[in-house]
C-alpha cells in the first residue's frame, strides 16, 4: 500500500472515529437514567398467572404524576397506559399496581416510564415475566421494499396466532443474496453511525415497533459492528456496537415495546463471556432495566456457567444445534433428544442466578433433512423438538429459529410444504405446554454434573453424552448442572481456585444427587465444592471407569476405598455378583458379560454392594461426613447395559438420603426418547417422547401408589380415564409410543 492509500485510510478511519464519538456523547441527557431519570424497581421477576404486580417509580427529581406516562405491554392484547400514584402532587416516589386483567396472558410485561421532550426527553424501563415466552427471530432485511409495512403485520399475525409472544429484531444490517431481497448492505433504519442506511421513510425498525407496541408484543433490537462498513478493523467493533445501541436508544427508546438488546454476534465457547459482559454493560449503562439477550452455541459446556456468572446479562437462548448439525460444515448430525439436554445444561446453570433461560427449536433442514427447494425441515423433524425441550425442567419458554426466515419467508414458493410446517409447530406446541405444564415441573434431584477442566469439550462428547443416552436408555430423568465459577472468579482466562457456595447450597437446598460420569479428576475448585457438599449431607454417585481424583480431597476418604488396579480391560471384569440386594435385585443374583474396561477398588466389606470375580467391589458406597458417596466402577453406558435394576436400586437407595423418591420405574425405553416424570403427596405424572421412526414398547411401574386406594390413570394427551384400580393393581402399565410421538399419563386418587 502506497503513502497515499495509507494516509487516505487513517483518514477514513478518523471521520469514522469522530462519527461514533458525536454519538455517543449526543446521548448526554437524553433517554439516561443516569441523567436525571427514572428507576423504575418491580416486587419480582416472575409473577403467576392472574397475579399482581407492583411498581416502583423513582425520580432522582420531583415531576407531577401527570408529567409521566407509565405503560405495560400485554401480549396477546395491546400495550396500555398506567396511572402512576404518589402521595403529593410532585412526588419523587410513585406506585403503580398491575392487576391481574393485564397477567392473564403469557409473556414478558414490559414497563416504561417516559417524561419531557425532546433532548429533556428521559426513559426508563422495567420487565417481568407471566407464564412462558415463545420467540422468534425476525429478519429484518428480508422484508420486501415495497409493501413492508403489509408483510411486518401479516408475519406478525401468523406468529402471535400460533402463540408467539415476543421477537427479536434480527440482521438489521445487510443483505445476501442467496436469501433474496437486495443485495447491498445497508442498515434498515436512518443511521448516522453506519456508513450506509436505508432513509427515513424506509425505517424499518420504527415501522416494526409501531406494530409491536400496537400487539403489546415486546421486541429487543439485534446490535452488531457497522457491517456496512467493509473498512472497519476487528479493533473498532466494539466501539462500533456501542455507537450503534446509544443510537438507537435515542431513537427508539421511548417505544413501549422495545425490551432490550440482543448481540448478533454468537459463540460457542468461553472466550464469548469478555465480549458478553461489554455488551450488556453498554446496555445497562442507558437503563437497568433493559433486557440484555445472547443465544450462545454448545460446543464448550463451560460457557453455560460463565454466562450465568455475567450480571448485566438477562436472558439467555442456547441454541440446540440439532438441524445446523447436519450441514456440510458440521456434519455431526446429533439425536432430536440432544434438544433436551442443551437445554438442561442452559437452565442447569442459570437457575443458580435466577436468569430468564429459553430453549430453542430449529426449523431449517439440510441435506438428508431438506424439504423442498429451501432450508426448511420436515414435520417430524420440528415437531419432536418440542416434546424434547419441553422434557428438561427449568426453561422460562422457547425460540423459534426461525418462524420468519424459513417459513413466512417460503410460504409463496413452498405452500405445501410451508403449510406442512405450520401443522408441525402448532402439534408440537400442545406437546410443549402440555408436557411443560404435567410432568417437569419439578427438578429431576438427579445432576449430571460437569465439573471445570481446560479439556471440558472432549468430556462433554466422550463422557457426558454417553451418560446421558445410558439413563435415557434406563428410563430416569435428570438435569445437568455445570460448574458456575464463585463471583469474582468468573473474569477468563484467569483459572478458578475456589468452590462456589452458592452452587453448593443450591444442589443442597434443592436435594440432588450428584453424578459424575467418568469424571477423572476434578480441581481445586470442584474438589473443595464436592467435598463440602457430602460433608453437608449431600450425596454423590461416580461412575467408573476413572474415578475422580481430587486437588482438595484425599481420595480414598472420600471414596471409602483403595484403588487396587488402574483402568483396564481386564478378563476379571466380566461377572458381577450382587452381595446386598435392593429392592429389585437379590444377594447372589448375577450377571456375565465380555470383559470391560473398569478398575477394581477394595473398600470395606460391609460397603461391597456388588462385586467382581476377583472379591474386589465393582459397586461400594462409602458415608462421609454427614453424607454418602457411591461407586460404578465401570461406565454408566456398560452399567445399564449389563446390571439396569442394580442402578435403579442404587438410584433410589441415594435420592432417598435426600427424602427423595422417584415415582415411577420405566422399562423398554430406547436410546433418541425423552422421559420426564412428576411425583406429588399422591398425584403422579409421566411422559415419554420417541423420536424414532417406530415404536416402543414400554412398561411403566408405579412406585409410590398406597395399595388400597383406588386411582384413576388419566391420558393426559386426551383427558381420557383409562382406567380405575386400586394401586396394588397398577403393578404394570404396558404402553405403546408410535414412532414420532410421545404419550403422557397421569396417575390421581379418585375424588
Amino acid at each position: 500500500m502506497n503513502v497515499k492509500n495509507i494516509q487516505l485510510a487513517m483518514l477514513k478511519k478518523l471521520i469514522y472515529i469522530g462519527i461514533i464519538l458525536i454519538a455517543l456523547t449526543s446521548c448526554n441527557g437524553k433517554l439516561t437514567e443516569s441523567a436525571g431519570g427514572f428507576v423504575i424497581s418491580i416486587d419480582a421477576k416472575r409473577i403467576p398467572y392472574g397475579g399482581t404486580a407492583l411498581v416502583t417509580v423513582e425520580s432522582s427529581r420531583p415531576v407531577r404524576a401527570d408529567d409521566i406516562i407509565v405503560t405495560v405491554t400485554v401480549p396477546g392484547e395491546t400495550t396500555k397506559e398506567l396511572t402512576p400514584e404518589s402521595r403529593d402532587a410532585k412526588s419523587s416516589l410513585f406506585h403503580i399496581t398491575v392487576g391481574p386483567d393485564m397477567n392473564s396472558s403469557d409473556g414478558m410485561r414490559i414497563i416504561t416510564a417516559v417524561t419531557g421532550h425532546g433532548t429533556r426527553k428521559v426513559v426508563a424501563k422495567a420487565s417481568y415475566l407471566v407464564g412462558s415466552v415463545i420467540a422468534d427471530y425476525t429478519i429484518m432485511t428480508y422484508f420486501p421494499d415495497s409493501g413492508t409495512k403489509l408483510a411486518m403485520n401479516d408475519y406478525l399475525g401468523q406468529f402471535t396466532g400460533l402463540g408467539g409472544n415476543l421477537v427479536v429484531l434480527h440482521a438489521n444490517i445487510g443483505a445476501e443474496a442467496v436469501w433474496g431481497g437486495s443485495t447491498e448492505i445497508k442498515a434498515v433504519w436512518p443511521s448516522k453511525v453506519c456508513i450506509k442506511s436505508a432513509s427515513p421513510e424506509h425505517d424499518r425498525l420504527e415501522m416494526m415497533l409501531n406494530i409491536t407496541d400496537s400487539l403489546g408484543i415486546p421486541a429487543l433490537i439485534s446490535v452488531s459492528w457497522d457491517l456496512s462498513n467493509p473498512d472497519l478493523r476487528y479493533e473498532d467493533y466494539m466501539q462500533s456496537i456501542e455507537a450503534i445501541i446509544n443510537e438507537q436508544w435515542i431513537m427508539y427508546g421511548h417505544h413501549p415495546s422495545l425490551a432490550g438488546f440482543y448481540s448478533y454476534q454468537e459463540g460457542s465457547g468461553t472466550y464469548l463471556t469478555g465480549y458478553m459482559r461489554e455488551f450488556c454493560k453498554s446496555v445497562k449503562r442507558h437503563s437497568r432495566g433493559l433486557l440484555t439477550m445472547c443465544s450462545p452455541n454448545i460446543d464448550d459446556p463451560l460457557l453455560a456457567g460463565y454466562l450465568a456468572m455475567i450480571e448485566d446479562l438477562d436472558i439467555v437462548n442456547y441454541q440446540a444445534p440439532i438441524m445446523t448439525s447436519y450441514r456440510s460444515d458440521n456434519r455431526q448430525m446429533y439425536p432430536n433428544c440432544r434438544v433436551r439436554d442443551i437445554t438442561s445444561l442452559s437452565s442447569g446453570a442459570t437457575r443458580i442466578t435466577d436468569k430468564i433461560t429459553l430453549s430453542h427449536v430449529e426449523f431449517m433442514g439440510y441435506h438428508e433433512n431438506k424439504i423442498g427447494d429451501s432450508y426448511l425441515a420436515g414435520y417430524d423433524n420440528i415437531f419432536n423438538q418440542f416434546p424434547s425441550v419441553a422434557s428438561a425442567y427449568g426453561p422460562d419458554g422457547t425460540s423459534f429459529f426461525s418462524y420468519f426466515s424459513c417459513i413466512f419467508f417460503n410460504q409463496a414458493k413452498l405452500p405445501e410444504e410451508t403449510a406442512t410446517a405450520v401443522q408441525a409447530i402448532k402439534d408440537g406446541l400442545k406437546a410443549f405446554n402440555l408436557i411443560r405444564e404435567t410432568t417437569s415441573t419439578e427438578p429431576s434431584r438427579l445432576a449430571v454434573y460437569i465439573p471445570y477442566a481446560d479439556w471440558c469439550i472432549e468430556r462433554w462428547q466422550n463422557c457426558i453424552t454417553p451418560a446421558l443416552d445410558a439413563f435415557r436408555q434406563l428410563g430416569v430423568s435428570y438435569d445437568i448442572i455445570p460448574f458456575v465459577p464463585k463471583k469474582g472468579e468468573e473474569i477468563l482466562p484467569f483459572y478458578p481456585f475456589n468452590k462456589n457456595p452458592v452452587q453448593a447450597d443450591f444442589l443442597l437446598n434443592n436435594r440432588y444427587v450428584v453424578i459424575l460420569p467418568d469424571i477423572s479428576g476434578m480441581q481445586e475448585t470442584d474438589s473443595e465444592m464436592i467435598e463440602g457438599f457430602v460433608s453437608r449431607g449431600g450425596v454423590v454417585i461416580a461412575f467408573g471407569p476413572r474415578i475422580p481424583y481430587g486437588d482438595r480431597f484425599d481420595r480414598e476418604k472420600l471414596w471409602g476405598a483403595r484403588e487396587s488396579v488402574p483402568v483396564q480391560s481386564s478378563r476379571y471384569y466380566n461377572k458381577i455378583t450382587v452381595l446386598k440386594p435392593g429392592t429389585r435385585t437379590y444377594k447372589g443374583q448375577s450377571w456375565s458379560f465380555g470383559p470391560i474396561v473398569s478398575t477394581a477398588w477394595i473398600p470395606e466389606k460391609e460397603n461391597m454392594i456388588a462385586g467382581f470375580p476377583d472379591g474386589t467391589a465393582s459397586v461400594f458406597t462409602n458415608k462421609y461426613g454427614e453424607g454418602k458417596t457411591y461407586v460404578v466402577t465401570m461406565s454408566a453406558r456398560n452399567a445399564v447395559s449389563i446390571c439396569p435394576d442394580l442402578i435403579r436400586d442404587i438410584l433410589d437407595e441415594a435420592l432417598a438420603c435426600r427424602d427423595v423418591y422417584r415415582p415411577f420405574d420405566v422399562y423398554g425405553a430406547v436410546g433418541n426418547m425423552d422421559i420426564s416424570m412428576n411425583g406429588g403427596q399422591s398425584s403422579f405424572t409421566i411422559s415419554a417422547a420417541n423420536y424414532n421412526s417406530r415404536p416402543v414398547d414400554l412398561v411403566i411401574k408405579p412406585l409410590l401408589l398406597e395399595p388400597g386406594i383406588k386411582y384413576k390413570l388419566i391420558d393426559l394427551k386426551s383427558g381420557e380415564v383409562l382406567s380405575e384400580k386400586t394401586g396394588s393393581e397398577y403393578r404394570s402399565i404396558p404402553v405403546r409410543v408410535e414412532g414420532n410421538d410421545f404419550s403422557a399419563f397421569g396417575i390421581e386418587p379418585e375424588s
